[in-house]
């Protein structure tokens, strides 16, 4: 993979350990969800002058970002909330998306949605086990969102599915946009490196 795809995909794998409710990050976090805007002098008034550390920390984790005087939450920083929210890592969250954006769409179509867990699978092979990403389906279906049609498959409960979409559709959609981007150009810059 190019080296500078790696550094933004790492920068989201890092968020794979969910932040404490309690911590100062994860309050930020939720207090800028989804698009509120606040200055800094804002935000040490509501989480004192600890706020400068977590910010300068969300900043290089590319979870923030700040334009004027404000702060806002990166897409990163948005799917890192939801993760909180759901109390879901920020890989479960990936397939969770990726699952229900497909089975919205076969939804809208009359058809009964499936997603098959191999195309997740082909997405973080390079950076996860096996047995890492058979682990997410799992958990998947043990949090009580889905679960499996047949070995490979994923189905999120009807109920859960038309909740999540309700809440989350359109940041779903993005981070599922955002997964097939990355996979696009690393495609892309293989091809150009091997001269096709």
């Amino acid at each position: 993979m190019n080296s500078g795809l790696r550094p933004k995909f790492r920068a989201a794998i890092s968020c794979n350990k969910r932040q404490p409710d309690s911590s100062y990050a994860a309050k930020i976090i939720q207090s800028l969800y989804p698009e509120n805007k606040k200055t800094f002098s804002d935000l040490t008034k509501e989480f004192g002058t600890n706020a400068r550390y977590a910010l300068s920390c969300l900043k290089r984790r590319g979870l923030i970002k700040s334009s004027e005087a404000t702060y806002g939450l990166t897409d990163l920083g948005i799917w890192f909330a939801i993760s909180n929210q759901l109390d879901i890592p920020f890989l479960e969250l990936c397939l969770l998306a990726c699952a229900c954006c497909v089975q919205e769409r076969f939804n809208s179509n009359g058809a009964k949605g499936v997603y098959p867990t191999y195309y997740f699978e082909e997405i973080f092979k390079k950076y996860y086990s096996k047995q890492r990403l058979t682990q997410v389906c799992s958990n998947i279906r043990t949090a009580g969102f889905g679960y499996k049609a047949s070995k490979k498959t994923l189905i999120i409960h009807p109920k859960v599915h038309e909740k999540l979409i309700h809440k989350y559709g359109a940041y779903f959609k993005k981070l599922e946009a955002w997964l097939d981007d990355i996979q696009e150009r690393e495609c892309e810059i293989i091809s150009s490196v091997l001269g096709d």
